[in-house]
């Protein structure tokens, strides 16, 4: 239980950075445990260390504009291995018997192929987390390579990640096509915005995107994010630059809702994302089915 307080909320409610933060803790956390580690210290089969990097990311039903000081959070978090070197994480966040958010994180497990270069980041085989496999599973090309194979038995964030990868059909999305081409680059700061593994941290993709849609239309700042969902590609060395383009803006305005992508300065798309805005005024917390 979490009491809320400064580190915990926003302009407008429960931030965001924080949420992602806390819940990508959780997802490691909880694979350590899974694999009866103290820490989560991951290791390949030569012994360098290994990361549970995210694939992908979905934040849904969200109501963060309900968060208020000394707010009591529970963050109720489920995990299961969808396929070898997955794991997906589920987090409901409650404010006493009301749902305000669920989060949802899929990972793989990654390691560098040269040392400090992020550019390099390759899978690896975790040995601790592979007793019992067998063969593949689709689960996993389906999220690394977007490759459809008719399994609509993938859990749905790794059908929402596959779909992004292909790319963003606008019409479906509910979105149309920007009237014209905005851009945002912003170069992350290693003191702030990478995290201690040497990677632009995945909750900072998030909070570059917010700070695109701030520059591009100056949201109203009571609005908060209903929807998030992020498909990643790669990462960022440090001193390197993000830009940010935008895909398609929502029918019912910019303000509503958009798709971007994030590239690196040498075109590398890194991520894909989706977002959808809830106003202030409708920010009264769900009942929890």
């Amino acid at each position: 239980m979490t009491r809320l307080g400064m580190p915990q909320l926003a302009y407008a409610g429960l931030s965001e950075t924080w949420l992602l933060r806390d819940c990508g803790d959780r997802h490691w956390l909880a694979i350590a445990a899974r694999l009866g580690l103290a820490d989560p210290d991951f290791r390949d089969a030569d012994g360098r260390s290994a990361y549970a990097a995210f694939l992908g990311l979905r934040l849904t039903q969200a109501r963060l504009g309900a968060a208020r000081e000394h707010d009591r959070l529970d963050v109720q978090t489920r995990l299961s291995r969808p396929g070898p070197a997955r794991h997906l994480s589920v987090h409901d966040l409650l404010i006493g018997p009301q749902r305000i958010a669920r989060v949802e994180l899929l990972s793989t497990f990654v390691g560098r192929l040269r040392p400090g270069d992020n550019h390099s980041v390759a899978r690896v085989s975790v040995p601790a987390d592979t007793t019992g496999d067998t063969t593949g599973d689709a689960t996993d090309d389906a999220a690394d390579n977007g490759q459809s194979d008719g399994d609509t038995g993938l859990p749905p964030l790794a059908q929402r990640v596959r779909a992004l990868r292909a790319g963003v059909d606008l019409d479906a999305e509910g979105l149309l096509a920007p009237p014209a081409t905005l851009r945002f680059s912003f170069t992350p700061c290693p003191r702030n915005d990478f995290n201690g593994a040497g990677f632009l941290y995945f909750a900072n993709f998030a909070a570059v995107l917010d700070r695109a849609a701030w520059d591009w239309w100056h949201e109203a700042p009571q609005q908060t994010t209903a929807v998030r969902e992020i498909a990643w590609f790669g990462n960022l060395n440090v001193g390197e630059t993000l830009h940010v383009g935008l895909l398609g803006v929502h029918r019912d305005g910019p303000g509503a809702g958009h798709a971007c992508e994030l590239r690196a300065g040498d075109g590398r798309l890194l991520a894909r994302a989706l977002t959808r805005r809830r106003p202030a005024s409708a920010s009264a917390p769900e009942p929890q089915p």
